[in-house]
Order: structure tokens, then C-alpha cells, then sequence
């Protein structure tokens, strides 16, 4: 025989008596016997990924983001207000807008000669009651003739800010002052002394408002009606 068939002849004879089996290249490494293979590992990690990645915002935003946070800290800072609540303030050019249903008015609207206030004021106009910062001229629907109860005041607040209101006479109230010739109010506006005779006791009053009669009154002992001078009198708000 050559060299080559005894070489044959003796690893059948070895195969034949070890029943083995020989590994396919690229198969197992040896011979498995009882264990199975182990698959391939296609699963989440069970340690790493059991929490996602999900970072909302921290609790203490005022609104919600209107896109998702990178981190903990909010890329835009959530300090103003997406829209402005009633009686609250905003700016002309470039302040956030009225929340739907209201309206912004100027905060000095020529009710009150005093007002350097240059804001808007966010108000409900026409829900038929006259709140701050609603006046005859900024909302008539509901201050053109019912307007705030005199004296009477109350406070809110506008996010940090506490606002405190108070309703105050309108117009410009008469004086009664005192000169040679006796007892007589005066316009304190524009300094105009009237012919009305006052005393201490008087106290004048705004009636009639909404019509054309719309003006300051006294009563004398007898109970008798006077005018003193006509002036858009009616009582209004003053907040600060």
C-alpha cells in the first residue's frame, strides 16, 4: 500500500473507534455534549436601559416647555407667563399677550390726570362689572354707568407682585373753603371758587352718572339738592 492509503486507513480506524463527532469550522469550539448553545445576546441590558432617558422639566417651571429639556436645567428660562391674567400688566412693545377673553387698556386712559403709568392692563370687558383698571373711557360696556362702590378696596397678586386697590372718588372732588366773604367750594383742579355757600358738614356727592347731569352735589339743612359743578365724577380704581 502507499503511504498515502495507510494514512487513511489508520484515522478511520482512530474515528471509528472514539465515536466522536468532528466541529465544523466556524461552529463550536468543542464538542458541547449535554449544554446547549448560548444565543446570541439581542436583549436590552438589563442593568443600563431599565430607565429611559426621558428628562422632563424640574417641578418648579411655571408653564410647560414648549419643547423637551436636554438636561435639569431649562435651556429658556420659564419666568414669564405665557399669557397675562386679569388686572395684571404688560408692555406695548415686546410684553407677553392677554389671556383669552381679555383685553389690554392703557393704564392712563385720561380717567385720572395724575397717571404716568405707561403699561397695559389686562381687564374683562364686558362681563358687566367694572374692575380695575377698567374706566368709562377704557371699558364703557362696564363702566359707563356702574362703576366700583366707593371706599371699598381689595388686594391680588400678579405672579411675585401684590397688587393693592382701592375705589376712589373720580373727577375733581369740590373743597369748602373758608375766605372774608364766608363759606364757598371750590374746584380744586383749577382753582375756581363757586357761588355755592358749603359748611363742614357737607359732603359732597357724585350722582347721576352716565347722563348729562353727571356731576357733584350737596344737600342743604332743608334736604334740598344742589349742584355744585358738573364733572365726570364717577368713582374709580386706583391700584398700586
Amino acid at each position: 500500500q502507499s503511504m498515502m492509503t495507510r494514512i487513511v486507513a489508520f484515522t478511520a480506524l482512530v474515528l471509528s473507534s472514539c465515536g466522536g463527532t468532528t466541529d465544523v469550522l466556524g461552529g463550536d469550539v468543542g464538542t458541547d455534549g449535554s449544554l446547549p448553545d448560548t444565543p446570541a445576546d439581542g436583549d436590552i441590558d438589563p442593568v443600563l436601559d431599565t430607565i429611559l432617558d426621558t428628562w422632563n422639566d424640574p417641578t418648579i417651571d411655571v408653564i410647560t416647555d414648549t419643547f423637551t429639556d436636554t438636561g435639569l436645567v431649562d435651556p429658556i428660562a420659564d419666568t414669564t407667563p405665557a399669557c397675562v391674567t386679569e388686572g395684571c400688566p404688560t408692555w406695548p412693545d415686546g410684553g407677553a399677550p392677554c389671556c383669552p377673553g381679555l383685553v389690554s387698556v392703557p393704564a392712563c386712559d385720561g380717567s385720572d390726570p395724575t397717571c404716568t403709568d405707561g403699561r397695559l392692563f389686562c381687564v374683562a370687558c364686558g362681563n358687566g362689572s367694572c374692575d380695575p383698571f377698567e374706566t368709562r373711557n377704557g371699558c364703557f360696556a362696564d363702566c359707563g354707568r356702574d362703576t366700583c362702590d366707593l371706599y371699598t378696596g381689595f388686594g391680588y397678586s400678579c405672579g411675585d407682585t401684590m397688587m393693592s386697590c382701592s375705589c376712589d372718588p373720580g373727577g375733581c372732588m369740590p373743597e369748602c373753603i373758608g375766605s372774608s366773604a364766608g363759606m364757598y367750594w371750590m374746584n380744586p383742579c383749577t382753582g375756581e371758587m363757586t357761588d355755592v355757600h358749603c359748611a363742614s358738614f357737607m359732603e359732597p356727592a357724585c350722582r347721576y352718572v352716565g347722563s348729562w347731569s353727571e356731576g357733584w352735589y350737596i344737600l342743604d339743612p332743608a334736604g334740598v339738592e344742589h349742584i355744585v359743578y358738573w364733572d365726570l365724577c364717577a368713582p374709580i380704581w386706583h391700584c398700586s
